[in-house]
Order: C-alpha cells, then structure tokens, then sequence
C-alpha cells in the first residue's frame, strides 16, 4: 500500500503557552522586545514536532492511499478525530464513505492510532494510472491549547527560557529536562 501523509494548517491557535507567561515564567517586565521574544515562542511547536516525531498543536492531516486495508495505522499521533474518507470510483467520481463504515481506535501500539474499514466488499477504485492515490483521508491530529499536556508546557517554558538566557551563546548541550519532558511523545 503506496501512502502519502500531508500536513496542512494547524487548527488550533499558533502556540503551546503564551508570551506573557512566558515573560512571567522568565521575570521579563519590559515589552520593548515583544516581537523578538514572540518568535522565539512561536517556534516552540515547531521545534517540539520535529524532536519528538508527534504532531503537537492540532493540525489538519491528509492521507492518500493506492488501496483498501482493513485496518491500518494513520502514522500519526496523536489523532483527535477523522474528518472524511473519501475515494475515486471505478468512474472516477469522488464518492464519500459513510462514517458507519469506519471506526477509528485510540489505541496506540507504536505506529499510532489504527482505522478500521468494515465493508461488506471493499468499493472499487479508479484505475490507479489516471489516479495516483484514489483514497483521500483527512483528520485532525495534535492537542488543541485546552488538552495541551502540562509536561508540554512546562518543556515550551524551559525551551523559552533557554533560548531567551543563552541568546548568543547557547550551550551545546541543551537542557536535558526539556527532552525527559518530551520522552513520552517522542516517536521512535
């Protein structure tokens, strides 16, 4: 089975804490520097996503497909809901799968959670040489800023504090305790 995963934009707002805890967390009274220090925090996600493999702040997430599997794993975690299931008919016209016909479990064995088809008979694809991937899957992955977990945060505040004291020097070694805090998100 040929896949291709495309993240798209993140649904929840750009930040895993704010600048003005930030700037509490680190004492910074001033605000001459905001916009600085705003890009520091903005970066945090992406930083985060990158360490640990996982999507952090939700994000819309597309996964194309050559073919039907019973049950397979989207690859991602953490997946908060499946938005639709589509796919391209031996016509070629898109035809939306009926939620009914899927069910998507929480569980994770490691390659993330797992969606279950259960067609009577799978539908038939579009030949694949007009159609590179027929089946289209969106969903939403990550933690919205609400079920954002505090070990996150606390790791975006130490990176925040990091980056913010070691401007121009920063140490080789990063701070240990922003990695042991991300541990168990990080993908392996």
């Amino acid at each position: 089975m040929d896949s291709q995963l495309i993240k798209g934009a993140r649904t929840a707002a750009g930040e895993i804490i704010t600048l003005d805890q930030a700037k509490a967390n680190s004492k910074i009274d001033y605000d001459y520097e905001d916009d600085l220090l705003q890009m520091y925090v903005d970066a945090i996600p992406d930083e985060f996503e990158n360490y640990t493999g996982s999507v952090i702040l939700e994000r819309e997430m597309t996964l194309n497909l050559t073919k039907w599997e019973d049950k397979f794993s989207l690859g991602v975690t953490p997946v908060q809901s499946i938005t639709s299931v589509k796919y391209y008919d031996e016509n070629g016209e898109q035809q939306t799968v009926d939620t009914e016909n899927y069910k998507l479990f929480q569980y994770d064995d490691g390659n993330g959670p797992k969606l279950m088809f259960k067609f009577a008979e799978n539908p038939v694809l579009i030949d694949l040489e007009t159609e590179e991937y027929p089946i289209e899957i969106k969903f939403k992955a990550g933690f919205t800023n609400e079920t954002m977990p505090n070990d996150i945060k606390k790791a975006a505040l130490l990176s925040f504090s990091a980056v913010e004291t070691f401007r121009e020097d920063m140490p080789i070694k990063y701070n240990r305790t922003i990695y042991s805090l991300l541990g168990p998100y990080k993908r392996y």
